[in-house]
């Protein structure tokens, strides 16, 4: 690969779908849909938050690959970019602690999901590895606004490296969910 960093992400997605799969598959719609209170998101609701986040890169992916990525104001301030890439990237990442209320548009699409969420999940991750093999052949210095604001910037390396990162944090708090003493046996 040209872009050596895919290589352990693309390994990332594919071990977040093994790990989905056997913790998640065998679960009933109740439990895959219950929640300690209503302000927790159960385990289908991470797995969607997980697809929804995904979904809102496909445009910037697309740009990419095609060679039409636009660029605006805030992407041409010296030293801006990396300052999101590298606050993001830690805000998300699996070992920090510290929770973070997500954009209204990375909302999970529901809170009652259907049994099929992990059936979905897994092929949505196919395409995400299928979409990053494909972007190896594009620049990944490429600075791109994030999907909810412009203002929001970071360089196509770091969209990557956020999304990825960002479901082994989500799966980690959905094997929390099923830790719990009070989760549906």
């Amino acid at each position: 690969m040209k872009n050596a960093y895919l290589e352990p992400l693309l390994e990332m997605i594919e071990s977040v779908n093994k790990q989905v799969e056997s913790e998640f598959k065998h679960l009933s719609e109740a439990q895959l849909n219950w929640k300690p209170n209503p302000k927790s998101w159960s385990v289908a609701e991470n797995l969607s938050h997980i697809m929804t986040t995904n979904r809102q890169y496909d445009k910037i992916f697309s740009a990419a690959l095609s060679g039409n990525l636009t660029s605006n104001f805030w992407q041409k301030i010296p030293g801006f970019p990396s300052l999101f890439g590298n606050m993001l990237k830690k805000g998300v990442h699996p070992d920090t602690p510290r929770k973070l209320k997500t954009a209204a548009a990375f909302e999970p699409t529901s809170s009652d999901l259907s049994a099929n969420i992990v059936k979905e999940f897994i092929k949505q991750q196919k395409s995400l590895s299928e979409t990053l093999e494909k972007l190896d052949a594009a620049d990944h210095t490429k600075i791109v606004s994030s999907p909810i604001a412009d203002m929001i910037v970071y360089s196509l390396q770091d969209a990557i490296t956020i999304i990825v990162t960002h479901e082994q944090r989500h799966v980690n708090q959905a094997r929390q969910v099923m830790e719990m003493a009070e989760f549906p046996k």
